[in-house]
């Protein structure tokens, strides 16, 4: 997945904000740079997923039975709901780009990550309008927690202190408990720099990149974050 410049794992998504002591929320920079790329390649060269070959943006629109984003024709959103086993359910978003053509040349895929405490619909207009105008699919997903309290799980975010000590300032305020044994959390094991839920947020990421790649056409080597 290609992280606003540059070609990086999934996981960097989450490991660099580990420098941002403030906790602030950092994903919009992400999509900023996302959108400024041009989306621009020839079918010959681009590297389609599975999704290309089962859908027709001619299709009639009918419900996910047959898979995500079935019947959905170009510019068209859809919420879809998803659960890794023994997490939580949670709401996500999915925008197809407004010259969507599974028979064409493929296009990129966004993925957006919200800040802390936020949820899909936090990208508002950038995945909903902008995206599809730039032709770009989009996924607005929603991290793990309780209303109010959605975040992402990464290095030193639930499980200080590491091999250095704590992960975060002296003196910052605990959030486990707003956590807790819902959220995969051990707030007995927690110092003060728990701040966001315990489960595993990159598995989360990768199953919905998998059903995404099955299901929708895109080009995997334009896989933005």
């Amino acid at each position: 997945v290609k992280f606003g410049w540059a070609s990086q794992p999934v996981t960097t998504v989450f490991n660099m904000v580990l420098c941002n002591s403030n906790r602030s929320r950092t994903w919009a920079l992400a999509v900023l740079v996302s959108l400024s790329v041009t989306p621009e390649i020839s079918l010959a060269n681009a590297k389609k997923s599975k999704g290309c070959k089962k859908h027709s943006s001619k299709a009639s629109k009918s419900s996910n039975t047959a898979g995500l984003g079935y019947g959905l024709g170009p510019g068209d959103s859809i919420e879809f709901m998803r659960e890794v086993p023994d997490t939580q359910e949670l709401t996500h978003r999915l925008t197809l780009p407004n010259d969507y053509d599974p028979m064409g040349t493929p296009p990129p895929l966004m993925l957006y990550f919200h800040g802390w405490g936020g949820n899909h619909e936090s990208c508002r207009d950038r995945c909903v309008v902008d995206a599809p105008k730039k032709g770009f699919v989009s996924v607005s997903m929603t991290g793990y927690g309780n209303t109010g309290w959605s975040s992402w799980n990464f290095a030193g975010s639930s499980s200080s202190p590491g091999p250095d000590g704590a992960t975060c300032e002296e003196g910052a305020v605990d959030y486990c408990p707003y956590y807790g044994e819902s959220q995969g959390c051990d707030c007995s094991q927690a110092d003060n720099c728990w701040w966001t839920t315990c489960h595993d947020s990159v598995t989360q990421v990768l199953s919905i990149l998998d059903e995404v790649q099955d299901e929708i056409c895109i080009d995997l080597d334009r896989v933005w974050a």
